[in-house]
């Protein structure tokens, strides 16, 4: 496997984990800090931009 065919494959992995982590944070019943709750979405926006870096510089 070459690295433009890991990327390709590992960048839409990377977005769906973002999505989940913040449809975790919207419909979380549990009761986060504001600073846990800055910090996961922070987290998953990190793991968005990495997936979209990896999936458009793969091609």
């Amino acid at each position: 496997m070459t690295t433009n065919e890991f990327q390709s494959t590992i960048g839409p992995f990377l977005g769906l984990i973002g999505i989940v982590i913040i449809l975790d944070l919207i419909f979380s019943d549990r009761m986060l800090s504001r600073n846990a709750f800055i910090r996961r979405g922070i987290s998953a926006v990190m793991v968005i931009t990495i997936g979209a870096y990896l999936m458009v510089h793969s091609q």
